[in-house]
């Protein structure tokens, strides 16, 4: 498939997403995390569904989410950041504070 396809397929995704009752309330992270998901899933989709690499996507950018919930977020800040830069993630936060946001 195209790049286009792909790209028509991972717009509509993330709008689906961002058109959520809950899209609102939750946080840059999270937001930032569904947004990669849904990008993964369009590769998935359109692509190869048995590339390793999309899947294994989908997982990590998960876990860091999951993890950040599951430890709270004083260690998410202290901690899991660090964790997320040095196994080279690309969408680790430059500034470890997450700014509650409104609407």
């Amino acid at each position: 498939m195209s790049f286009i396809t792909y790209a028509q397929y991972s717009q509509d995704l993330k709008s689906i997403v961002r058109e959520a009752p809950m899209w609102g309330s939750m946080t840059d992270d999270q937001r930032e995390v569904l947004e990669v998901m849904a990008g993964s899933l369009a590769h998935i989709i359109v692509n190869d569904p048995n590339t390793f690499s999309q899947w294994d996507t989908l997982f990590k950018y998960s876990e860091v989410i999951r993890n950040k919930l599951q430890s709270g977020e004083k260690q998410w800040q202290e901690g899991s950041v660090k964790t997320v830069q040095a196994t080279g993630n690309r969408l680790a936060p430059k500034d470890k504070t997450v700014p509650a946001r409104t609407g």
